[in-house]
């Protein structure tokens, strides 16, 4: 089967490729994110299963060919081809925390769009002094 051993070569060449935000699988040097920091969380990693609950492909505790419960799969997301579900994908594990670069970002976003709505407002209630008719 076709598929089966596509599926087959994407699990070895994921669990032998270096991740990004670190080292390869076996590699004594601890990951680095992309702020140059230690990078503490795992990477994020999925889980396919057929329409029947089948995993085809492996992450966290459930290996190749275990059942996974009608519980867990509502959580994940339908595979669909021609309208027919074959499959759902589990996402396995939690998103890295945010480095301080990416909170600086949302911080200042934050502040920007704050910024912008009080003026939006001060323009709305005619209280922008140069827009005022005389």
């Amino acid at each position: 089967m076709a598929v089966g051993k596509g599926i087959q070569q994407y699990v070895n060449l994921r669990d032998t490729s270096p991740q990004f935000g670190g080292p390869g699988p076996g590699s004594s040097q601890p990951p680095v994110g992309p702020g140059g920091g230690q990078n503490q969380a795992s990477a994020i990693t999925f889980l396919l299963a057929d329409s029947g609950g089948k995993v085809l492909v492996p992450a966290g505790t459930y290996q190749a060919g275990d059942l996974v419960p009608q519980a867990k799969l509502a959580q994940g997301t339908a595979v669909d081809v021609s309208g027919k579900q074959v499959g759902t994908v589990l996402v396995i594990g939690s998103p890295p925390p945010l480095g301080p670069l990416e909170n600086q970002y949302l911080m200042r976003t934050n502040q920007a769009l704050l910024y912008a709505a009080l003026g939006a407002a001060l323009v709305a209630l005619g209280w922008a002094p140069s827009w005022r008719a005389p």
